[in-house]
């Protein structure tokens, strides 16, 4: 019978007796988003084989934490790899993830339309489905999930991928019975740690945002598993000054179980908590354990700990990243770039604007960039530094702005990496235009490793290399059987 692993995230093992699949593989310790994020509980050093020795990988999206260009540069370059093809987007955006996996030597990367099925042979056939995104979610186009068929069991791995009603009757047509459902806890966004709130603000409203289970709820009522699993929720902030981050905008397992196990949604048996390197019987729901479940109890103090590893890395990273200064001609270029490569806006919305606005080292403003949507034109243009004429306004101190210009940092990170203002009552068109924004400011690029926008793409590529070589730490389980419960999974035992 074909396992089923956990190796941390949203990272999942389909091992068979003569291959295996691997989703959104993240194991290098490489953090994302701007040098910001760990991944937590931290993979054991031990598990990489797992790995590097997949014989197919699935790609469910773009975002580093499931398209981790660090992790993907150590596999094998005949790796079949799967992708959404996003067959429904007729704009370049559609085609980067293919486009960077080809650049990076992938030889095998094979894009698969909505609800395109493949049959692969990891020693018995496994029968994959790729699921697209919700189209409710007409914004957030870009993600994906699985179905995994096989002789004995079916499972759905919905990553990121926010379903609705529509996309879940779709999921069970074709699939009438679940054994598995693989659902993220909560989302990981720049609110409300990223915006301008007083720390206990962020923490209050934080903890508000964790409670949120409604998609879970949809999910099970809609679909009914026999069992759910939470994934994609593990994401640490490792930098002192985002260390109120942690579990307060993002619930634990434990957490997260309470809530569904409250309401009444699943039973206690039901819900399976997985720690790196665990293995699921989808069959009987048991779980084959290599430490132990993670203590969640505790936790701050842990990830101080591992933190501290990442001293050397965070850096060195800062000190190759930040050797610019604000660039006036660069900014003019940029704008003339930009305006050059978003598409119109998917659906008419009512004027919606969001600024960035550049400040020196004195605080003084430098220049003020406006992304307006209106109908379904989009525009970038410079602005007067005084007009706050907007919904909301980014503020990017020089360095940060040079940083991501220079592409040592992703732009669409500005959002997480620096002080978000909200000037006017929130709207829905808000929301719709940041998701636009982190869509096209990159113009395709995926990760400052390799940057497909740009004449030499492998610019960073032997920097970013030697830094994850020389400083990436690397966690071999013995150190970490403390942060391990070494018993039977239970509530009380993972409690935060």
């Amino acid at each position: 019978m074909i396992e089923i692993g956990f190796l941390g995230h949203a990272s999942l093992l389909f091992r068979g007796a003569t291959g295996s699949l691997v989703c959104d593989p993240w194991f290098s310790t490489v953090p994302i988003y701007g040098n910001s994020a760990i991944k937590y509980p931290v993979v054991p050093a031990e598990l990489e084989d797992a790995f590097r020795g997949a014989s197919h990988v699935y790609i469910s999206h773009h975002h580093e934490d499931h398209f981790h260009v660090p992790s993907l540069d150590r596999l094998s370059r005949d790796v079949t790899i799967y992708i959404p093809s996003f067959e429904y987007v007729t704009h370049p955006r559609g085609r980067s993830m293919e486009r960077t996996l080809r650049a990076m030597g992938f030889s095998k990367v094979q894009p698969l339309a909505s609800y395109e099925s493949v049959e692969i042979d990891l020693g018995e056939p496994v029968r994959l489905t790729l699921v697209p995104s919700a189209t409710s979610r007409w914004h957030d186009w870009e993600n994906s999930g699985i179905i995994v068929e096989t002789a004995d069991w079916n499972a759905i791995n919905l990553n990121d991928n926010l379903a609705d009603k529509d996309l879940l009757a779709e999921i069970r047509k074709r699939c009438p019975s679940l054994d598995v459902a693989f659902v993220p806890g909560s989302p990981s966004t720049e609110y409300p740690g990223a915006f301008d709130f007083t720390v206990r603000e962020k923490i209050s409203l934080g903890r508000k945002k964790r409670d949120e289970i409604s998609q879970a709820k949809l999910i099970i009522e809609e679909i009914k598993p026999t069992y759910l699993v939470p994934i994609a929720s593990d994401i640490a902030w490792h930098r002192p000054q985002d260390q109120f981050r942690n579990y307060s905008d993002k619930p634990t397992p434990t957490s997260f179980a309470k809530r569904l196990i409250g309401a009444g949604l699943v039973g206690r048996e039901r819900f399976v908590m997985l720690s790196p390197g665990d293995f699921l019987d989808p069959i009987s729901g048991q779980v084959s354990s290599l430490a132990g479940p993670v203590k969640y109890a505790g936790f701050r103090r842990r990830l101080r700990e591992i933190g501290a590893d990442y001293g050397q890395l965070i850096d060195a990273h800062d000190r190759y990243a930040a050797q610019g200064v604000f660039d006036p001609d660069a900014y003019a270029a940029l704008i003339e770039q930009l305006n050059a490569y978003i598409p119109p806006f998917p659906r008419p919305v009512a004027p919606v604007r969001i600024d960035f606005l550049v400040v020196g080292s004195d605080a003084q403003a430098l220049r003020r960039m406006g992304v307006m949507a209106d109908g379904e034109n989009v525009r970038v243009e410079d602005l007067p530094v005084d007009d706050q004429a907007c919904d909301q306004e980014i503020v990017v101190p020089e360095g940060v702005w040079a940083e991501t210009f220079g592409g040592k940092v992703l732009r669409r990170d500005l959002f997480g990496l620096c002080v978000n203002r909200q000037l006017k009552p929130f709207r829905p068109e808000v929301a719709a235009l940041r998701y636009f924004i982190t869509y096209y400011f990159d113009r395709g690029d995926l990760s400052p490793w390799l940057r497909i926008s740009e004449s030499d793409p492998v610019a960073n590529q032997a920097e970013m290399r030697r830094l994850a070589k020389d400083f990436a730490p690397r966690f071999p389980l013995q150190r970490l059987q403390r942060h391990y419960c070494a018993r039977t999974p239970t509530i009380a035992c993972h409690e935060a």
